[in-house]
């Protein structure tokens, strides 16, 4: 019979909601037996409800590792684990239960019922998830006008004949499908013997999201391949129609594919049969792999070059196996998936909310903007402002949470302090950002002791910016027209009086 310990389970979470989450990173400090940080980012990942980190906690708990054993406070975070029907956490708690004398047992029962209320899939919804309005789920968002493989107005074709001399080997995957780093280098090393290094072959995919003004957003690329500053350029400077909501412009996410990653299988063989030949042998190679890691690079590659799949839900079949094996990359691929091509919309948020529950960033940014701006969940900047620290280390995120400070007309959340030392690590990051300038302006102007001039300054600088952008700056315009026309006059000497 093993012995009985009292406990508390509250003296387990000890760190912030705000500081970054990432079971991964506690898994491979698990790995390295380093289990006192393994500990805190299981810790912090237990906060936002993750299962896996409540059933690391338990096998850390019962083996006594970086702590001492206690088999009672195990058996409750299996019970956390089992409610999500996470891997064999149901059979560990029952096991664990049985060790232990009846009136032990009810002990541990309602210690589980009690961490329930705290850490139950129920609370936690509340506390971070989305809340969807059912009612609106059934209008869908219209996007009338995207990027696509026919579009070739936005972007110059760069393109010759050394990308089809470059190996598309898979099998030293840097873990999202191609080994991109090897690729890169052997395609400068053949653009440099063909002397077009300027305008040699590349692609991308770039997720981004398009705002109501129709302007490109929040760019993120990935999977990219050669240079892709030109193409980043014309992206940015972008016009499109908005997507709309019941016929109102809204906020929403896509994806482009920029270089050779838009072309149909009919370009592909005309400009480069070779490289077209390898992608089929490659997919061919992938669909004989059945390892995880394998179907993943498949799926990857599918996401590049749309006109390899057997048929037109190959990808998404893939992911979604994956993602049921906790695949976190898998998981995130899946849900912006059916979430972007409202395939199913709420499960695509569920995915991208077990996702982001593991510590994936991009997932974490996608959730606060679904909090904050879908038409098909009530607004929440309480929950939006969590998960955009939970992505902190994307600019983006830095900037929504710095508009946040010094916008928000709650307390808890409106801070100058905070707001000013974002700004300033924003400073060498978000350069050209007409965000990052508009925020310099509000806090210029609204600070305890502003300064008006300096707040002007960057308002101007903001308004340049975006018009270059092709964004809409009236609003901004409109403001600047307010400080300086309406409550406040600036004499030559520079002083401001109201």
């Amino acid at each position: 019979m093993a012995k009985f310990i009292q406990f508390l389970l509250v003296s387990l979470i000890f760190t912030a909601t705000g500081s970054q989450a990432s079971v991964l990173k506690g898994s491979v400090y698990f790995a390295e037996k380093n289990y006192t940080n393994a500990y805190e980012e299981y810790s912090r990942s237990a906060q936002l409800g993750n299962a896996h980190a409540y059933y690391q906690l338990a096998v850390m708990a019962y083996n006594g590792l970086g702590q001492a054993a206690n088999e009672g406070q195990a058996a409750v975070w299996f019970y956390l684990a089992a409610e999500q029907n996470f891997q064999d956490a149901d059979k560990m708690y029952q096991d664990i239960l049985a060790m232990f004398d009846p009136k032990q047992q009810k002990i541990i029962q309602q210690q589980a019922a009690h961490y329930q209320k705290i850490f139950g899939q129920k609370s936690i919804k509340q506390k971070y998830y989305p809340t969807i309005t059912p009612e609106r789920l059934t209008t869908q968002i219209v996007v009338s006008q995207s990027l696509t493989a026919d579009d070739e107005n936005a972007f110059a074709d760069e393109f010759d004949e050394v990308l089809a001399d470059i190996e598309f080997d898979m099998e030293d995957s840097d873990g999202v499908g191609f080994n991109w780093n090897k690729m890169n280098q052997q395609r400068l090393n053949a653009a440099a013997k063909s002397d077009k290094l300027m305008n040699a072959p590349y692609l991308a995919l770039v997720d981004y999201y398009l705002a109501a003004d129709g302007s490109l957003r929040d760019l993120m690329p990935f999977n990219q391949l050669g240079r892709i500053d030109r193409a980043m350029a014309a992206l940015k400077t972008t016009q499109l129609e908005p997507a709309t909501y019941a016929e109102s412009p809204v906020n929403f996410v896509q994806r482009a594919s920029l270089g050779v990653a838009r072309y149909d299988s009919f370009k592909m063989m005309d400009k480069f049969p070779r490289l077209y030949t390898k992608i089929k042998r490659q997919a061919a190679k992938l669909r004989k792999d059945k390892s995880a890691d394998g179907q993943f690079e498949l799926a990857m590659m599918l996401a590049n070059f749309s006109w390899a799949k057997k048929h037109p839900t190959e990808e998404i079949d893939i992911l979604t196996e994956l993602a049921k094996q906790h695949m976190v990359a898998a998981q995130y691929e899946l849900g912006l998936a059916l979430y972007r091509q409202q395939i199913n919309v709420e499960q695509g948020i569920n995915w991208l909310f077990t996702a982001a529950q593991y510590g994936h960033e991009k997932a974490a940014f996608h959730v606060a903007q679904i909090n904050q701006f879908s038409p098909w969940v009530a607004h929440d900047t309480h929950k939006a402002y969590l998960w955009y620290q939970q992505s902190e280390s994307l600019i983006p995120a830095q900037l929504k949470l710095t508009e946040i400070n010094l916008t928000s007309k709650d307390k808890n959340l409106h801070n100058f302090k905070l707001a000013k030392t974002r700004l300033n690590k924003l400073k060498k990051l978000a350069n050209k950002d007409p965000d990052y300038e508009f925020l310099n302006a509000l806090y210029f102007k609204n600070k305890p002791s502003r300064n008006l001039p300096l707040a002007l300054k960057h308002m101007r600088t903001a308004i340049r910016l975006a018009d270059s952008y092709n964004w809409d700056s009236s609003a901004w315009q409109d403001m600047l027209a307010d400080w300086t026309q309406g409550r406040v006059t600036i004499s030559k000497e520079g002083e401001v009086s109201q």
